[in-house]
């Protein structure tokens, strides 16, 4: 759900006011983690940093569409930077984490996936009702 917020902060801000949430929530997740330590700081970090990107490069209109294009690209990110942390971690570090990838595994993450899916969806028509901020149809129609 952080994900969803932190695509919905850079999307209706800017990308200073998304580091700052992106930091403050990196720390406050530290605090209550026994992940290695940076995890969070690290994979919100660089999901906002390569969310940005998208964002201004390929998904400059505020649809539906690209909302949750960005929310899944914001997950898969986080996910994938991550596993990546950890599978380093365990290579120098005394203890070690493990990431089980058993037949409960992809089905967990695609049922995460859909919850934060459908979140982002259900925020971008209470942003859109109020504020009228976001486009709600991909294609202009001229």
């Amino acid at each position: 759900m952080i994900l969803v917020a932190l695509v919905f902060i850079l999307m209706l801000e800017d990308f200073n006011y998304g580091i700052i949430w992106a930091v403050g929530a990196g720390i406050i997740f530290e605090f209550y983690s026994f992940l290695p330590a940076g995890i969070y700081l690290t994979g919100f970090f660089l999901t906002l940093i390569l969310v940005n990107f998208f964002l201004t490069h390929f998904f400059t209109n505020r649809s539906l569409y690209s909302i949750v294009a960005l929310a899944t690209l914001a997950i898969l990110i986080y996910k994938i930077t991550t596993i990546i942390y950890i599978a380093i971690d365990n290579r120098f570090a005394e203890k070690k984490y493990s990431i089980t990838f058993d037949k409960f595994f992809f089905g967990q993450e695609l049922k995460g996936l859909a919850i934060n899916i459908f979140l982002a969806v259900v925020i971008f028509y209470l942003v859109n009702f109020f504020s009228r901020r976001f486009r709600p149809v991909f294609i202009n129609k001229t």
